[in-house]
């Protein structure tokens, strides 16, 4: 074969080879977008499960310092099924499953007031157990503070009392 001609073949090899692997990174990262896209419909729906909007107006219905130091077992189950839904969809965040920004933009304005009605509870929690507790959901609450304050500084989200 004459060198132009085999030039030529490994030429057109190489641009096939460099095209296939960009449509392989494409599909990749479609594939990634629409798997995160159905993590996060799966976070809308988890909260909106009547188990878990009653646990938040339970949470919700009391002050933080009487959460903090509660002995009801009721009270309790209601703070960690308030809590544990967001303390696994900060552990999503963080292996890069859920998209942050996506999640804050919709989840911030549960996240910051119901860390500071929960703060003192997962504290005192922690100290009781000795282990970490809840290290996730306090990450994503932090988190939502700095959207919060980001994108709508003036706004100070509180606590409305469920009666």
């Amino acid at each position: 074969m004459s060198l132009i001609l085999t030039t030529t073949i490994e030429l057109v090899t190489a641009i096939t080879g460099m095209i296939a692997l960009l449509l392989i990174v494409l599909q990749l990262r479609q594939q990634t977008k629409q798997q995160r896209f159905e993590a996060l419909s799966q976070v809308h729906k988890e909260v909106a499960e009547p188990e878990f909007r009653n646990a938040l107006q339970a949470v919700f219905s009391k002050d933080p310092e009487a959460l903090a130091s509660t002995t009801s077992f009721e009270l309790k189950r209601s703070i960690d099924d308030a809590t544990a839904v967001y303390d696994l969809v900060g552990l999503r965040i963080q292996e890069g499953v859920l998209p942050k920004e996506a999640t804050l933009k919709t989840e911030w304005k549960i996240l910051v007031p119901l860390w500071r009605q929960v703060e003192g509870y997962v504290k005192s929690e922690r100290e009781r157990r000795g282990m970490p507790y809840k290290e996730h959901f306090e990450w994503l609450a932090k988190e939502a503070e700095k959207y919060r304050s980001r994108h709508y500084p003036e706004s100070t989200p509180k606590v409305v009392k469920y009666e």
